[in-house]
């Protein structure tokens, strides 16, 4: 049974990588307009993460630098959305499998974020990185946030909400101190930033190439992904899943549609 699960999960990973794979290479027009932005020499390093954000901006040009490539590019572009899906779905640890494709959910919605061509690719980065630290932090000391919590709204920028809501998460979201220890420290470090609003510190400004322009779904992803963890985990059982994953299925019906309306 759990090689017929896997095996169904890989093919339905690899049948999505291959068709983000085609989308990107068919519809170019994103890699062609950053195509238009490469410079020679690179980036520096150290001045690179002097800045907010800096570590995602620079690894995302760096990945940007394949795009003299347009199928490098799309090759990149497919596999940072599937290293985003295998995360949203290993922080769910879901004991249904009934959950996976809705693991999808917060890639479609990169999808449709990275239509706007100026998005950049700073953004997917700072998603993963975030996922990736929320993955390896020890869940039982939450002391380690007064670190980690600061040092990664640096070097990513906003985006770093991710890490603190499933954070919230991983630490007892019912216990609501811890919850607001968490946000608190998130908002005090934004505020502690000179020379950004607070809609900047909540949106990020380091993710397009109109730093004026803020795009509501960078703020609905990290939403979405927090939202997709607390049904599945506060379900203790497999019966309780298959019910998480109907209540949680109903949620983001809503919210997708919401988005559609809105934006």
């Amino acid at each position: 049974m759990e090689k017929k699960s896997l095996l169904w999960k890989t093919a339905i990973t690899a049948v999505c990588a291959c068709a983000l794979f085609l989308y990107w290479f068919i519809a170019r027009e994103w890699i062609i307009a950053h195509q238009a932005t490469l410079v020679g020499g690179g980036s520096d390093f150290a001045k690179a993460i002097s800045q907010v954000g800096g570590l995602a901006s620079f690894i995302g040009q760096a990945l940007t630098s394949l795009f003299h490539n347009t199928l490098m590019g799309a090759l990149v572009i497919a596999v940072i959305s599937i290293i985003l899906q295998q995360l949203v779905w290993n922080e769910m640890e879901a004991k249904t499998d009934a959950l996976f494709l809705q693991s999808f959910i917060p890639t479609m919605l990169l999808l449709w974020l990275m239509g706007d061509r100026d998005v950049l690719l700073s953004y997917p980065v700072a998603l993963i990185l975030s996922l990736a630290v929320s993955a390896v932090v020890d869940r039982k000391c939450i002391y380690l946030d007064l670190v980690v919590i600061p040092l990664l709204y640096w070097l990513l920028g906003a985006a770093a909400w991710t890490y603190v809501l499933v954070r919230i998460v991983h630490c007892g979201w019912r216990t609501a101190w811890t919850a607001l220890y968490m946000l608190v420290l998130q908002i005090a470090t934004a505020i502690a930033i000179d020379g950004i609003t607070m809609r900047q510190a909540i949106f990020g400004w380091t993710y397009h190439s109109d730093p004026a322009y803020l795009p509501a779904l960078q703020v609905i992803i990290p939403i979405v992904i927090f939202l997709m963890v607390i049904p599945v985990r506060s379900m203790q059982n497999k019966d309780a899943s298959y019910r998480g994953a109907m209540i949680s299925q109903l949620i983001f019906l809503l919210i997708i549609t919401a988005c559609a309306v809105l934006f």
